[in-house]
């Protein structure tokens, strides 16, 4: 069997998913030794180390805060990748890995759930430290966007009233100055607003249009790489 984009990303699918073509193009110019190892932050359902041992056969871990075993395992097992995958707990505020650890760390809508500014730049950091040289961060986040954005999302989504933090470009950017190259794009405007799956899906595609006339710290996903 051979996964789909819907297999790594889980929601909002077509907005999020254009961070593959930034991260594939990563791999195609940075081909990675062997011996190289991985490291999902946030991977409750393990969709981005699917990604990393299917599509790169990478040897990766799959961490959340609570050991994501029980429920990541039976997708990678799915798919028959379970071979290149081992679960940990993990803090990414302090991770317990050496420095210059990994070659590569993934993860997609985690340094929200860290609550404030000074937190996601201490997570980054850490991801930071137990990079090798070399090494890259593949990321794709929740933006700040709009103020109407930020209104609907405090009105429908109780967990963003009470402690998510959107961070801004300008602050995604600051988190990842000590990286040596950073490459930030972003995506979807319009299909935030729905919750039927088939007027989203409508919406995503209409934003295929909207996010190219329309300034990008209006645009509510921020992806890239970051090579240490």
């Amino acid at each position: 069997m051979t996964p789909t984009i819907n297999d790594y990303f889980e929601w909002d699918v077509i907005t999020w998913s254009r961070a593959l073509d930034c991260w594939n193009k990563y791999f195609s110019l940075h081909p990675l030794k062997s011996n190289s190892i991985a490291l999902e932050i946030g991977g409750r359902s393990g969709g981005l180390s699917l990604y990393l041992a299917h599509e790169k056969s990478l040897n990766t871990i799959c961490s959340d805060l609570f050991n994501p075993k029980e429920i990541a395992q039976k997708l990678h097992l799915k798919y028959g990748v379970s071979n290149y995958i081992t679960y940990e707990a993990q803090n990414c505020l302090s991770l317990s890995y050496d420095d210059c650890t990994f070659d590569v760390i993934i993860f997609k809508s985690v340094i929200g759930a860290l609550g404030n500014h000074e937190n996601q730049r201490q997570a980054i950091s850490e991801i930071y430290r137990c990079l090798k040289p070399g090494g890259v961060l593949l990321f794709a986040e929740n933006g700040r966007s709009t103020k109407l954005h930020g209104y609907l999302r405090k009105k429908f989504n109780n967990w963003s009233a009470n402690y998510w933090y959107y961070p801004t470009l300008i602050e995604m950017n600051y988190y990842l100055a000590n990286f040596s190259y950073v490459d930030i794009h972003t995506n979807g405007f319009l299909s935030t607003f729905f919750r039927n799956k088939y007027l989203k899906k409508v919406a995503e595609y209409f934003d295929i249009f909207i996010v190219k006339i329309t300034p990008s710290r209006f645009h509510y996903v921020q992806f890239g790489t970051a090579i240490k």
